[in-house]
């Protein structure tokens, strides 16, 4: 039960700390779309794909709103699928038939 509960612990901190990786690259990307330093929405993804890819994971960017007005949303998000990033699925809980994905959005009003 005590190892149970410590492998708990760990995937919760090691899904924690993905997540937190995934806000930020949204978060980056979302902010050099706003500011115009990435002009297409190709460009976004590639900025969160690279901020990502330490992580040797697969992950899915999709950003939107590059290309409008001053004062639209520009929305980044990212996904990937539970199963890849978790470190060890004791019991299988992120099994592929029921294909749970950790997301993380970032929406930005352009400048």
């Amino acid at each position: 039960l005590l190892v149970g509960v410590l492998f708990g612990i760990i995937q919760f901190g090691a899904l924690f700390f993905l997540h937190n990786n995934m806000v930020n690259a949204a978060r980056e990307a979302a902010r050099k779309m706003a500011v115009g330093e990435a002009t297409t929405n190709a460009q976004a993804q590639t900025v969160a794909t690279t901020y990502l890819a330490s992580w040797g994971l697969t992950f899915t960017p999709v950003a939107t709103g590059a290309g409008g007005a001053a004062g639209t949303d520009v929305v980044v998000t990212i996904t990937v699928p539970m199963k890849s990033a978790t470190l060890i699925d004791m019991i299988g809980l992120f099994s592929p038939s029921s294909n749970p994905l950790l997301s993380a959005t970032v929406t930005m009003r352009k400048e």
